[in-house]
């Protein structure tokens, strides 16, 4: 049996972004260098910001497109809604 990663655009979501970091790789000679690049000359841009907690109040799809993709048997690590008890 096939498995499909189903998606739907949202048009809004309302809520509370709680907590959150920045995280990402930077190429140094060493701890030092690479704290130096960070803490005196800046190098953040390239951090991605990753939501830790968040709360969701209200959200609308609207008429937005459902869209189907079909997953390999090894891509697959998403919940598997059609096995729920």
């Amino acid at each position: 049996m096939a498995k499909f990663r189903v998606s739907q655009d949202a048009d809004y979501i309302m809520g509370h972004l709680r907590y959150g970091h920045r995280e990402g790789i930077i190429e140094a000679d060493s701890l030092e260098d690479a704290k130096k690049k960070v803490e005196q000359e800046g190098h953040t841009d390239f951090l991605d910001l990753i939501v830790d907690d968040y709360s969701v109040e209200d959200v609308n799809y609207g008429s937005n497109e459902f869209e189907y993709e079909e997953m390999e048997s090894e891509e697959y690590e998403g919940r598997d809604i059609t096995n729920e008890n």
